[in-house]
Parts: C-alpha cells; structure tokens; sequence
C-alpha cells in the first residue's frame, strides 16, 4: 500500500521541476527579447544564454547565409573539444528535424536542431554536454527555446536591413517618389528594398508587394553590375508591359552607408522607346541613302547600255516593215528594254531617300510603279485594279507613298502566303467639308484577330517569324499617313482577309487633273532648209553613232566626241545649234564642261543626257545653264521630238 505522503511529496516535486523548467524557459526567452530591443546580434549572444538557461555547458550556433558561414561559441570549460561543421552535417544527414547523439566528438550528449526555412536548412544549434547526468534533459523545452531562438534571428535580419536602409530618410525616398522614371533600390544580393510609384504602376500587381523579391523576378533580362563601382553603369534592355514593348536604359550606381561601403544599389529605368525608333528611322535612312549611291554608279551604265539596246532596235524597226516576224522579235526587244529601263528608274527611286522638295503627282502613278516593283514576286497573285477616282493630285514626296504601298502590298502577299488575290481601289469621298482620295488595298489573306489588329501599328511588334524583321513597316505607314493629315482604317477577320482604307485629303486648287507638261512640237520646214549643227559629247561611242543616224535623216550635222576637254576645243573653233551633254564622263564631268561653256559666253541650248540624276543634281544643273534633259535610256522617237523642241526654240 502506497502511503500518501509519498504521493504528495512526488506531486509536489514534480510541480516544483515543471515551475522551475517554466522558469527558466521564461528567463531564457526574456533575455532573448532583450537582444532584439538591445539591437544586438542574437549569434553573439544566444550561445551563452543556452548554457545559463538549460543543463547543457556548450553551446555552438551557426549560421549560413548565401554561401557566407558565422559562427558564434560558448562552454564552461576551457578544453571543450571543437565541434565541426563537417561533423554536424555528417550527424544530422541532411535531416530537417531535431536529432539527440550520444558519445560523438567528445561529448556524452549532443543535440543537434537544424534552422529550417522554406525547406533550406540555413544554420545549426548545437548543444552539447560533456558529462552525462542521471536527470533526464527537457528535449521538449530546448526543442521550443531552438524554435524562438530561430524566429528571433530571422525578425533581427529584417530589423537589421530595415536600420541598415534608415540614412534613407522618408523625406529623401518621397522627393524620389516625385522622379519621372521609375526608381528601384536593391540590396547587393539583388533583392528588391523600395521603389517609387512610377516603377509600381508598370509592374503587374499579382506579385505585390515588390519588397523582397529578386529584381530578376521583376525585370529578366536586367543585368546587374557590381555595386563596387564608383561610378555610374549604364545599359539597355527591352521590357514587355501585355502587348507593349518598351526599351529602357538602365543606370545602376552604388548607394554607401555613411563608412563608404557600398551597401545597395540604386537603378534608373529611362524610356528609351521613342529615341530608339528615330535611330531606327535614322539608320533606315543611312542605308538608303548609302544604296542610291552605289546604284547610281550601277544605274548610269546600265542605262548606257539600254540606250543602245532600245535606241537601235527602235532604228531597226524602220528597216523591217515588209517582215512581220522580225519585227515581232525587235518590238519585245524593244518592251524588254523600256521595262528595264522603267524597273531601273523605280529603283533608284526607292533606294534614294532623301529630302525632296515638295511636287505634285499622281497617286495612280505610284501605285502602278509599286506594283511594277513587286511584279516577279506577285507572279502567282492576282492583282484587280478598280481606279475609280478622278481626283488623284497629290502634293508631297512621291517617295514616302512608295513606301506605303510597297509595305501594304508585301503584307499582303505575305498574308496569302504568295497566292489569291489583291485589289487595290481609288475613289475620292467628302467628309464634312473636306474632300478626301480613299486607296483601298485588300487581300485574300488568312486575316488577323482583334488583339493583332489593336497592335498593327505600334513599334516593334511583328507577326512574322524571321528575328530580322524589327516590325517597323506599318508603324512608318500610319506616321507617313498622319504627317498628310489622313488616317487609316483597317478591316479584318481570321480566314476573310484584310482590307486597308487610306485617307490622304486633296486641296480644293488640285483637284483639276495635272496636264502632261511636255508637249511634242512640229518641225518648221523653213528652218531645215539650213543645216543645223549639234555637238555631242558622251563617253559611249554607240550612242554618238545613234545620234549620227537618227539626226542625218533630219537634216542635221552631228559631230561627236566622248571627252569634255575635248569639246570646249570643238567649241572655240565652230558654232553648234545645240548641244548633248552627258553629265557623267571620265576626266572632266558634264557640269563642269557646262560651266566652262557658259563661262566662254555661249548661249548655246545644252541638253543634258543622263542615265541617273536626283532632284538636287536636276536643279544644280539648271543653275549652270541647262536647257533640257534627255534621260537614259531612250528612243529614236524622244531624239528627234526633243531636237524638235530645240529647232522650234
């Protein structure tokens, strides 16, 4: 039979341990809420507390941070055995929860708690005792002291990088809240501190708040420079907000706490997007220009060339009247050579992008060169034209039309994956009190949905899949249309195709058609009954027998050479009715001989002949004292209606 006071006295000690374990779990984590109030580092402090606390007489914490390790120590004994952290890593084997060992690394008893976050072990509390003790250890208690030991240094790395950041006084970060990029500070790991409202509201909201989170997370494709410089790094990058691209240049520098360490980083996000296209636009323009340069050398022999192909087969066609069969063959010769030439000509019109002054032309005309253009890689597609308007002046460079329509009709070829139809349309409407030419280009295409349609003309966006194509073309189409003050609608449906309608409006004083401007003249007979006399001067000597040949029929003297120095000598020593000045020869070039004649006095017509000539050179030209200009190649036919036009002068 048990005796009652027995029983009490065990009721009333086992009272009195859990009191006093109670206490000193109490006592433990009271001094560990003074370290945080104390701002001072729990790893320092938190070995010795463990010893005082509980019955352990070593205490070992370790703590590993992005690959950096601490370590903090403590013990009652002077010759206590050093625990690794190899030994510790080998004893818990990768273990997640707490572990008790028994006799290991010169201890009767060690435990080991792994501080686990997010399933990372980052840190250990080892506890050890170097002599066994017939009471048993609280595991329980020492379990939850490890648990709020581990909290508490977890709430004092946020306390310390909040204290580590407050040089950054509210005041300073709302006078950057004002800035007009968006602003981010980072800590050296990468992660994100603060930001202001700009860089917020081009973020997507389902991943706020920012803080913490990896500046990657936020921005791909930003690379990081190292906050150990001193000076300002700069970069670009592109950044997608939904369907908009937006290319930023990154300033990052280092931002220093008041030791002059480098402790954060600050970056600058500028929109760039708009500068970028001007230098896209810009570098267009280079390349353009840069082409018509090395066609222009091309051009001008080429047309040579075509001169003698289409000025002797138009000779020919005179001598086979009575041979349908040969002069079949002379003609398509002949149609070969004009489409030559006229494919040449619209050429070095689209590589020639330079500012022109503004002239009147015809729209019709442009489409029909564009599609002129385009003819071998239309071949399996068929082209409608419905050339309704009758109003098609228009004031401008006929140049940044072509663009228009080469794009739109290389979109829709592209659409139909080279085969079906295009129809292109003119027609002029009023809207309101002003009167408009509509050109409708629509095709048989595979169409677009409505989220292509909204992005159709912003930069850079793009349906095509070659990575070369930087998705400029219709953003250049709908600012070309805007600088005329038109507009553009666009209709389109998966599977129906897509139909452009452009807007371009017309002034009132041209709406009356452009007349022809040449107008070929008749030969006064009376002034044939002298013969007159023309000087031709051209390095290809085909062209001056040409001459020769067609001129003799009209009664007048040719007399040729191919050397510009050689010519002014011709001209102190006889009088010529006329003269045919090619601009382009070796030694002296056309413009300077036509200078030193004007110079000798003479007020000789001079017709400029010329296989390429840009608008400045035409106008420099007429300066000098240029009368006409006979563009290579040409005819039998424009030979004589322009020494016509001469005589008749």
């Amino acid at each position: 039979m048990i005796d009652d006071s027995q029983i009490m006295h065990d009721i009333v000690k086992s009272q009195l341990s859990t009191q006093e374990k109670f206490l000193n779990l109490y006592s433990a984590l009271s001094r560990f809420l003074y370290l945080l109030e104390d701002s001072k580092s729990p790893l320092g402090e938190i070995p010795k507390i463990f010893v005082e606390e509980t019955e352990f007489d070593t205490c070992l914490m370790i703590s590993i941070n992005e690959g950096k390790i601490q370590e903090s120590f403590y013990s009652i004994y002077q010759d206590t055995s050093k625990i690794y952290l190899t030994d510790i890593e080998r004893l818990n084997n990768n273990s997640l929860f707490p572990s008790l060992h028994r006799n290991v690394c010169g201890y009767q008893i060690i435990y080991i708690y792994p501080m686990v976050r997010n399933f990372n072990i980052e840190g250990f509390i080892v506890l050890g005792k170097k002599r066994d003790s017939t009471e048993d250890i609280p595991i329980k208690y020492i379990d939850l002291l490890c648990k709020c030991c581990h909290r508490l240094g977890i709430i004092y790395r946020k306390y310390d990088a909040m204290e580590r950041t407050s040089h950054f006084q509210q005041s300073s970060f709302s006078m950057i809240n004002d800035l007009p990029y968006p602003f981010i500070f980072i800590e050296d790991t990468g992660k994100v501190i603060w930001m202001n409202e700009k860089a917020k509201k081009m973020l997507p909201r389902d991943i706020y708040p920012y803080s913490g989170i990896h500046i990657h997370e936020l921005f791909p494709e930003i690379r990081l420079e190292s906050s150990e410089r001193d000076s300002t790094v700069r970069g670009n990058f592109q950044f997608n907000i939904g369907d908009k691209k937006i290319i930023f240049e990154v300033d990052q520098y280092a931002v220093y706490n008041p030791e002059r360490k480098a402790t954060f980083k600050g970056i600058i996000l500028k929109d760039i997007t708009e500068f970028k296209l001007m230098e896209e636009e810009n570098l267009f323009k280079e390349k353009m220009e840069t082409l018509g340069m090395l066609s222009a050398g091309i051009a001008h022999d080429f047309n040579n060339m075509l001169t003698g192909i289409l000025g002797y087969s138009s000779l020919l066609k005179n001598f086979l009247h009575n041979d349908e069969r040969l002069l079949k063959y002379v003609e398509v010769i002949e149609r070969s050579a004009e489409r030559a030439s006229s494919l040449t000509k619209q050429l070095l019109n689209f590589a020639r992008k330079q500012e022109r002054p503004s002239h009147k032309f015809d729209v019709r005309t442009v489409i029909e060169d564009s599609l002129l253009l385009l003819c071998e890689t239309l071949k399996n597609i068929t082209v409608e034209r419905d050339i309704e308007a009758t109003h098609c002046i228009i004031e401008g460079d006929e140049s940044e039309f072509q663009h228009i329509f080469l794009n739109l009709f290389i979109n829709a070829k592209e659409a139909m994956e080279g085969k079906g139809t295009i129809k292109v349309s003119t027609r002029n409407v009023t809207i309101g009190d002003l009167e408009y030419i509509l050109i409708s280009v629509e095709d048989t295409g595979k169409g677009m949905d409505g989220i292509t349609k909204e992005k159709l003309f912003t930069p850079y966006s793009t349906t095509k899949k070659s990575g070369r194509n930087m998705g400029l073309g219709l953003y250049r189409v709908e600012r070309t249309v805007k600088k005329y003050n038109g507009f553009i609608e666009v209709e389109s449906e998966i599977g129906k195709g897509t139909k452009f309608s452009i807007y371009i409006p017309i002034k009132r004083d041209m709406l009356k058609e452009k007349k022809g401007a040449f107008q070929q003249g008749t030969l006064d007979g009376e002034k044939l009954k002298q013969r007159k006399k023309v000087l031709v001067v051209d390095d290809e000597e085909f062209i001056g027998e040409m001459f020769s040949i067609v001129l003799d029929k009209m009664g007048i003297d040719v007399l040729c050479c191919n050397r510009g120095d050689e010519a002014l000598q011709h001209l102190k020593n006889k009088l010529f009715d006329c003269i045919v000045l090619d601009i382009i020869m070796p030694g002296m070039k056309g413009d300077e001989v036509l200078k030193e004649i004007r110079k000798m006095g003479l007020s000789t017509p001079v017709i400029i002949s010329s296989g390429y000539m840009s608008e400045d050179q035409r106008e420099k030209v007429k300066s000098l004292g240029a009368n006409l200009f006979l563009d290579k190649p040409f005819t039998e036919k424009k030979i004589i209606s322009l020494m016509k036009e001469v005589i008749d002068d």
